[in-house]
């Protein structure tokens, strides 16, 4: 198996809201696969379905360990909803699919997660700064939200400027 190609804004698949998973099966656990294997080839934090072309609720989010000492690691969130969020601080965001380009965004400074893994098992994940910045960013993209949408309609449109001219 191999990593997937990433896809870059402006593909509209990426601002589409993702459907959810109704069956955990051999399928699923191959979208995961490549996920984590994209996810790792690409030296991210965390890796959205959509962002590989797949319109399904399923992301990867690197384990704190990962983020604190490069240990590979991810967890794996199907079907993620945010169902408690707590205090507000500024993260600086990149993104797989707005490669280079990075602003501050407001994000909620702790969250409560509810998901299933990959044994269709429920869980309940809870998160601060750093790590719920980036839960936040990851359940964004399901919603067919990128981290520029977030931002001031002048910021977004000064940012995206700024990637296009790029060459992206």
């Amino acid at each position: 198996m191999n990593p997937a190609a990433i896809l870059y804004y402006p593909d509209p698949r990426l601002k589409v809201e993702c459907s959810r998973v109704r069956v955990i099966d051999e399928e699923t656990k191959k979208i995961v696969e490549i996920l984590r294997l994209t996810f790792f080839s690409e030296r991210g934090l965390g890796l959205a379905a959509p962002q590989i072309g797949i319109s399904q609720r399923i992301c990867v989010v690197a384990h704190p360990d990962y983020i604190r000492e490069g240990v590979e690691k991810a967890n794996v969130y199907i079907n993620p909803q945010i169902v408690e969020q707590e205090g507000e601080f500024i993260s600086r965001e990149g993104c797989l699919s707005l490669p280079g380009l990075w602003r501050d965004v407001r994000r909620y400074q702790k969250v409560k997660v509810e998901a299933f893994d990959l044994s269709g098992q429920a869980f309940l994940y809870e998160a601060e700064d750093m790590y719920a910045a980036c839960l936040q960013h990851e359940i964004d993209h399901l919603d067919g939200v990128l981290f520029v949408d977030r931002l001031s309609q002048m910021r977004r449109k000064r940012a995206l400027k700024q990637f296009v001219k790029r060459g992206r």
